[in-house]
């Protein structure tokens, strides 16, 4: 007769190490599929959004050429002072940060009708000191009086001649005509998902 042996000890505690080390596989299995998860989830989220950032921006045209018709559509008369109802100040406004509400006052933005989810708001604002026409040499607005400072291009005798607006730069072209103030329209794109966009576009026009 052959002797008979138990092994059933060994084997529980055999199966014992080995499901203790499958459980641990399986953690770190379910450890690295989370994080791939959560990769993918933040990449397809951040496409989202850069994809909606630049729908906004396309959207922000929209604001750009309504101010720039409406700006070139008025007699110049009527940009010597504040519009605020048409989203227009006859002076600049130092703002630093365009991103609070207290930059887009009620009443001094224009809003355009929402499209695609986006909502398009602008100002325009002119960028002298003070208001007043600054055509003319000698009144409050003009741009050679106390306290008047005007971005401007292409002087003219009407804005008292000299070289006003051209570059002191070294052969640099010293230009000669009726003078053009500059103005710059803000834009402001709301979207979805909180999304929000700023542009900013310098104009110039005639100041007579």
């Amino acid at each position: 007769m052959h002797g008979r042996y138990s092994y059933s000890g060994r084997y529980r505690r055999q199966r014992g190490v080995v499901l203790f080390v499958a459980l641990i596989a399986v953690l770190i299995m379910t450890l690295a599929g989370v994080a791939i998860m959560r990769t993918l989830d933040s990449s397809s989220t951040l496409g989202g959004n850069l994809a909606y950032r630049q729908a906004a921006l396309s959207q922000a045209d929209r604001g750009v050429n309504a101010a720039f018709s409406w700006l070139m559509g008025e007699d110049a008369a009527d940009l010597w002072n504040d519009q605020t109802g048409v989203g227009y100040l006859s002076s600049r406004t130092l703002i630093n940060d365009w991103t609070q509400a207290a930059s887009w006052p009620a009443g001094q933005v224009v809003t355009l009708p929402a499209m695609n989810g986006y909502t398009v708001d602008y100002q325009i604002f002119r960028l002298c000191t003070v208001a007043g026409d600054a055509s003319q040499p000698n009144n409050p607005g003009a741009v050679n009086a106390p306290g008047q400072s005007c971005n401007t291009v292409a002087p003219g005798a009407g804005a008292g001649g000299g070289d006003l607006g051209n570059s002191h730069g070294s052969d640099s072209p010293q230009f000669a005509g009726n003078l053009l103030l500059h103005y710059q329209i803000v834009v402001r794109v709301s979207g979805p998902r909180n999304t929000r966009s700023y542009v900013q576009v310098i104009a110039s026009r005639g100041a007579n």
